[in-house]
């Protein structure tokens, strides 16, 4: 039985052209800012290395479909588990090796590709495995949330455009935006050309937007967050 019997992917290659050019890739790759790297299980990776090495198509080490459910918090929302480690629990591949390994292997059905990318950190270039993951909310309807990821690169102009886009809000209005901790304290995002890591909005905050009133009065000074 060959690899291609055993799931509805490609025919792959021999399994010595499969190490050869997964493993050069890996090798030669370099990070670049803005460059996409994948994330895949590090147990079914090892499985495929295993399976190369053997030599043998009908090996019983043979992978299956990349299969990243352990890495999930569950499979419904694909949240990533808090504190994965590189090396321990997942690898990273960059894009042209992990185009090669779906092509070959496929994925499990319904599971999302786990794209991250290379962001350029003041005295550092790495992947960005965990993202910024925050609310979004209108200061007119704050029971309505809806959560939204952006890279620590990415502009506070950035998540100004995605809570628009959330919700809705006609072009041309005048808006502001305050950011909330988990302490409840509101702090207004001034300065909407800094990146997200220098406006210190982190995980688990909530961008809260307000829109200038047709009398030109905001709805509040600031957010009453209870």
């Amino acid at each position: 039985m060959t690899a291609n019997s055993r799931c509805s992917a490609a025919e792959p290659p021999g399994l010595e052209t499969q190490r050869r050019e997964i493993e050069s890739l890996l090798r030669d790759s370099e990070l670049r800012a803005g460059d996409s790297w994948y994330i895949v299980d590090r147990r079914w990776f090892e499985q495929w290395r295993e399976f190369v090495e053997s030599g043998d198509q009908n090996s019983s080490s043979f992978p299956g479909r990349i299969d990243n459910a352990e890495l999930f918090e569950d499979l419904d929302s694909f949240h990533l588990k808090e504190r994965l480690v590189e090396n321990e629990d997942f690898t990273l591949v960059p894009a042209a090796a992990w185009n090669k390994l779906l092509l070959w292997y496929g994925m499990m059905d319904g599971q999302p590709a786990l794209e991250r990318k290379v962001v350029d950190l003041p005295s550092t270039m790495k992947v960005e495995v965990y993202p910024v993951e925050v609310f979004l909310c209108l200061h007119s309807n704050m029971e309505n949330v809806v959560s939204a990821r952006f890279s620590r690169t990415d502009s506070i102009c950035a998540v100004q455009s995605a809570v628009c886009r959330a919700f809705s809000v006609p072009p041309g209005s005048e808006c502001r935006l305050w950011m909330k901790s988990s302490d409840s304290s509101c702090e207004r995002l001034r300065n909407v050309h800094i990146s997200v890591l220098d406006s210190c909005l982190s995980s688990g905050m909530t961008v809260i937007m307000e829109t200038r009133n047709a009398d030109g009065t905001w709805p509040s000074s600031r957010p009453q967050i209870m």
